[in-house]
This record gives structure tokens, C-alpha cells and sequence, in this order.
């Protein structure tokens, strides 16, 4: 412990577990975090600072914010001056596929925006742009034209499925949670065998054609009055052609302890985006082979919208201070999804 007083990191593409003290990764408390990382990244081709932001962790005191972001069409080198459009030197450097990026100018101009509303938000309290560390489609005008996909959490996050607790597929984070999935054909914990050196476990589900499954959280009773109800969520499926893939949809609803619920489309708050499709080299082109880049994005439904969708369906009202159940039903002739950070 070197006592800096440091309240706020930006990490751009960075690498992870380089330094690890007694051979265990870094987990940091109670500071905010950034990260961005292209997608089309051709010298650190996993997006290894998620790993960091998974690994810091909040104790309640005080208010903090990490938030990650992943951009299509960005690679290494222009985040900064000198490296430019190629992220390798020698013959390698050749035969990168260096089409389809977005300028220089405006790679950095995404990272001048996020790091400062970001230092705006964490070090001068001026957190009239926060929402564009959580959603960035509502700044669209302001950035340049890409994919963005983001994942984003707050101190005061409640968790009541990280599934890290234990290697019962039934139990809950939170203390009596309770989690049962009826349909689809495979419904399982586990880390994720990805591209990124991941400790973080998730919950899988695959589903194929009339086997739609239910995912139903039961809990004791949580108080949702000016929360909003948060889950990250990633599309695994590969093996589509461009013309071919659609945009999977989740219903959730949400149930009080009387038995009555309110219901939204995923749809309206958020886009399940699916893998994105890069070819980092040449020859990728030249055999028609794609790499599938996966990636958690966060999803926050307000609870007031909750109580206002009831309202307009039944004309009744729920209780949004005693809520004891939430189901997320999966729609599409088939599909692979991982779930992960369940709670409000």
C-alpha cells in the first residue's frame, strides 16, 4: 500500500495480469475506472482491462463509477500520435487488414470525449453528461459513427446474481435467491472461454427452435422505489452471415408480492448487438474467415417505467417496494446468451 491518493483510472487498450503480486491478480477498491478498448485491435486482441474492471470492487463507502467501453472499427495505434493505422512493425506489419477504421481523428476524438466526462463526473463532480458513460446512444450526435457497446456500474449496486458465489446453478448471490430456468437446451455457470483471460463466471443459456427458455429470479423482498432494475448480457451466437442475423429479444417482468407484474421488451431500453465480425489480417480475407468478437453490455430499466408500463396494461398499480420475482423470456428460432451482474 503506497498511500497515493488516487480516485480515478483511465485504461486504453490496456494488457492485464502483467504484474501480479503473489501470482494473483489485481483487485482494486473504491476508485473509478475507464476503459476503452477497438475492436479491431491488432496488438492486445483481447479486451483485457474488462478483466480489471471486473476486478474492482466497491465497500459502500463513498461514490464511484467504473465503465468500460468497446468500439468497432478502432485498433490500437490511434488512440495515440505516433503508431497510426499499423499496430505492428516488421513483415506482420503487411499483411494487417487496416480498411474499414475510423479516422485517427476520430478515435481520439471518442477518447477526448469519454475521459472528459468522465474526469468531469469523478474528479469536479459535474455530472450533467454521466449518462454517457452509461449510454452513449443518446450522445450519438456527438461522437463519430461506430458500434459502441458498453458495460457500467455504480457504488451502490445491489447484486443478486453474480454468479460467483458457489456451483449450484439454483442459488442466488443475494441470500435467498433463487434461480430456475424452464425450456431451451442447455442452462449452465461457468467462466467464459473467450478470447479475454477471464476469471469472471456467467450464466449460459442455448436455446434452439420451440425450445424458448424462461430464466425466473425469485427474491426476498428488494425495494426497487428509485432504482432501476441492471444486467449485463452478451449475444454468443457465430456461424451467421451478415445477411442473415437479427436482433435477439428479451421480455422481462417483473412480479410484486401480491402477483402482480409489469412486463417490458429489453428492445426499448437497450440493443442486443451480435458478435462482431472482424478480419484483422489479410489472409483472413483471402480464405473468407472472420473472427467474433463477444461482448457484455450493460441494460438498466428504471423502475418507475415499470410501475407506469403496469399501469398503462391494467390500470392497477404494483408494488415496486416489495418485488419477489423477475423473469427474462427469450425470443428467436434459436440463440446462445451469457448473463452476468443480475441486480438493482
Amino acid at each position: 500500500h503506497y498511500n497515493f491518493n488516487i480516485s480515478s483510472i483511465i485504461a486504453i487498450a490496456p494488457t492485464v495480469d502483467q504484474y501480479k503480486p503473489t501470482n494473483k491478480s489485481i483487485t482494486l477498491k473504491d476508485v473509478n475506472y475507464l476503459v476503452i478498448h477497438g475492436a479491431n485491435d491488432q496488438d492486445v486482441y483481447q479486451f483485457s482491462g474488462l478483466k480489471q474492471y471486473k476486478n474492482i470492487q466497491y465497500t459502500g463507502e463513498g461514490e464511484y463509477i467504473k465503465t468500460a467501453l468497446y468500439c468497432a472499427g478502432c485498433n490500437h495505434g490511434q488512440f495515440n500520435s505516433r503508431w497510426g493505422l499499423y499496430d505492428r512493425e516488421g513483415l506482420y506489419r503487411k499483411a494487417l487488414n487496416v480498411k474499414n477504421f475510423v479516422s485517427e481523428n476520430e478515435q481520439q476524438r471518442i477518447a477526448e470525449i469519454f475521459i472528459k466526462v468522465f474526469l468531469d463526473c469523478t474528479l469536479k463532480e459535474r455530472k450533467e453528461h454521466i449518462k454517457l458513460l452509461e449510454d452513449c446512444n443518446l450522445y450519438k450526435a456527438y461522437l463519430p459513427e461506430t458500434l459502441y457497446i458498453q458495460c457500467y456500474q455504480t457504488s451502490d449496486f445491489i447484486p443478486l446474481c453474480d454468479f460467483e458465489e458457489d456451483i449450484n446453478l439454483q442459488s442466488g448471490t443475494m441470500e435467498d435467491v433463487n434461480i430456475e430456468v424452464v425450456g431451451g437446451d442447455i442452462w449452465t455457470e461457468g467462466i467464459y472461454p473467450s478470447e479475454v483471460p477471464n476469471s469472471n463466471s456467467a450464466m449460459y443459456l442455448a436455446w434452439s427452435q420451440h425450445k424458448l427458455p424462461t430464466v425466473t429470479i425469485y427474491t426476498p423482498d428488494i425495494n426497487l422505489l428509485e432504482r432501476n432494475l441492471q444486467f449485463d448480457v452478451m449475444d454468443l451466437r457465430e456461424n451467421f452471415s451478415e445477411e442473415d442475423i437479427y436482433i435477439q429479444d428479451v421480455q422481462i417482468v417483473v412480479e410484486d408480492q401480491e402477483g402482480n407484474s409489469a412486463r417490458v421488451s429489453l428492445r426499448d431500453y437497450a440493443t442486443l448487438y451480435p458478435a462482431l465480425m472482424v478480419r484483422l489480417n489479410k489472409l483472413q480475407y483471402l480464405l473468407g474467415k472472420v473472427e467474433y468478437k463477444h461482448q457484455f453490455q450493460t441494460v438498466t430499466i428504471p423502475a418507475y417505467e415499470l410501475v407506469s408500463r403496469h399501469a398503462q396494461m391494467t390500470g392497477g398499480t404494483i408494488d415496486i417496494t416489495h418485488i419477489r420475482k423477475i423473469k427474462f423470456t427469450f425470443y428467436g428460432e434459436s440463440g446462445k446468451v451469457a448473463f452476468d451482474q443480475i441486480g438493482y
